[in-house]
């Protein structure tokens, strides 16, 4: 091969350089490593192409999942006509579109009104006007344009796969108790396996009640397509999230009760040899107590009401004319009374205290706690453990608080077998990672063994696209062992062929070398 500075030292000069040493190279292998080559550069190449092919194919996403089969098809003949490509997934329900215009064509879509919901119709159908109708014929159709509406709406909720909604509103009546009121009815098609909560119910009676003029949530029925009844037996959203919020504070209280014994338990006795149960009594009641205080007493007013009373004697005369003439009384005198009364009055100012205690739900009302310890217990051992839990976790007797201590064996049979198990896992990973390295080694050891032959044959001058085939011929002809038949030389030409057989490689180094020596 020529020198590299023979070749120049412009960028087609360099090109040329490495194609003739790349070629060089392949025409010094042998028929086997040709072939592992060619085999290498064709896998190559197929990774090279399958990967550009999956590039350049369009990443599909859906467009719309649980379509109906009408806007399914309405939407898959859009796209056809507008020569986008599409596919369909989910029996027909899910609609896939390239990634990049997934929006585009929602817009485009909505431009043409799709999805319309299958047969629903909204009130886009006074979008357009209708001469001659009567009002009878446009309360009917704004009754059907309300169930469309609503429909759409529920059928958005999780689970909903299909809806239908028939409002019935009576004619108006002239008398007041012969009115009617309006009811409605509900048709739910839920996702297999799926159930619809209380809450969730109650918010599509809502939904329908108060999208309906005059019409109550009670005289709202919610049914499946199975005939169950779901309004029949539902709650007040209000009361059950109170319901929800109670567990939940219950099973807090529990869970942090455990792990705080357990935590001790764990460092009294060690790990795995306890075991801890709490189950709680909370009181929710909101009990609001009011008090008044009666300080002491001050005197806010005080006056005295003293009344006396003079009663006097009356004139009389004495019987006859003389007395009888007012011009010349004759009067007789006789002693007067007199009397004398005293009443005082004390106001006093009373000193109120006025105190309103609001007493906030959620205390505890009972605590039963349960603790197993792995193994047999002795009095003196129970008896320090209950005294320690029951100081840890509040024990009252006084209202009726319960602890349990007991010793018993543990059934330690299935944490024992699935440590096994994990560490069965282990070890197999361990002696697949293991064989990856060992395979790795061997691979870059047999790749150093052969740079290091190749070298060593270059340094020689001996040329590598040679065969031990053709090293035997020579050296046979050489030696001239065509000559005799039978002999020990050709006994040890056997051997060499049948060594050149089975370790080719060894072999080649071999005459290699014994050739170069001659």
């Amino acid at each position: 091969m020529k020198n590299r500075n023979e070749y120049g030292n412009d960028l087609a000069a360099s090109v040329r350089y490495y194609a003739d040493y790349v070629s060089e190279g392949y025409r010094n292998l042998d028929s086997n490593r040709k072939l592992m080559v060619i085999a290498g550069a064709a896998s190559i190449l197929v990774i090279l192409v399958v990967s550009l092919v999956f590039l350049a194919s369009p990443h599909y996403t859906p467009l719309y999942t649980n379509l109906n089969t009408q806007d399914a098809a309405s939407i898959a003949a859009y796209l056809k006509n507008q020569k986008i490509p599409y596919q369909l997934a989910d029996e027909g329900s899910t609609i896939l579109v390239p990634d990049a215009q997934k929006y585009q064509i929602r817009l485009d879509l909505a431009n043409n009104n799709l999805p319309e919901g299958g047969n629903t119709v909204g009130f886009e159908t006074f979008n357009q006007t209708h001469f001659g109708m009567t009002d009878t014929e446009e309360k009917v159709l704004y009754v059907a344009a309300l169930q469309g509406e609503l429909e759409r709406t529920i059928s958005q909720i999780n689970g909903v796969e299909g809806v239908r909604v028939h409002i019935v509103q009576p004619e108006d009546s002239l008398f007041v108790q012969d009115q009617k009121d309006a009811t409605a009815s509900v048709l739910l098609k839920l996702t297999p396996g799926y159930t619809l909560q209380p809450s969730q119910v109650l918010g599509i009676t809502r939904l329908v009640a108060y999208g309906v003029e005059g019409l109550k949530p009670s005289n709202v029925t919610v049914v499946d397509t199975s005939g169950n009844i779901l309004s029949d037996n539902m709650q007040d959203a209000g009361s059950e999230q109170l319901s929800t919020d109670q567990m939940k504070m219950k099973q807090d209280y529990e869970s942090q009760l455990q792990a705080s014994i357990q935590s001790m338990m764990d460092r009294v006795l060690g790990p795995g040899k306890a075991v801890v149960r709490a189950n709680a009594t909370l009181d929710f009641d909101q009990i609001q107590i009011d008090t008044e205080n009666y300080g002491d007493k001050q005197v806010a007013s005080d006056h005295t009401i003293e009344e006396t009373t003079t009663n006097g004697g009356t004139a009389q005369g004495a019987a006859g004319t003389t007395s009888n003439i007012p011009t010349y009384p004759a009067v007789t005198g006789e002693g007067g009374s007199q009397t004398q009364s005293t009443e005082q009055i004390t106001t006093y100012d009373v000193d109120t205290t006025t105190e309103q205690q609001v007493v906030a739900p959620g205390q505890v009302k009972q605590l039963s706690l349960s603790v197993v310890v792995d193994g047999q217990l002795d009095p003196v051992q129970q008896k320090q453990i209950e005294d320690m839990v029951a100081s840890a976790a509040g024990i009252v007797p006084g209202r009726g608080d319960k602890l349990t201590v007991a010793g018993m064996p543990f059934n330690n049979q299935a944490a024992t077998q699935a440590q096994q198990e994990i560490g069965q896992e282990q070890r197999d990973r361990l002696y697949l990672n293991a064989f990856y390295i060992l395979l790795a080694l061997i691979v870059a050891f047999l790749i150093y063994r052969y740079a290091q032959q190749s070298r060593s044959l270059r340094a020689q001058g001996i040329p590598e696209g040679i065969s031990v085939g053709d090293l035997l011929a020579e050296k046979q002809a050489a030696v001239g062992f065509d000559e005799v038949e039978g002999s020990e030389t050709q006994k040890v030409l056997e051997r060499l062929r049948e060594l050149a057989k089975n370790k080719p490689d060894e072999t080649l180094v071999a005459l290699r070398s014994w050739l170069a020596s001659d």
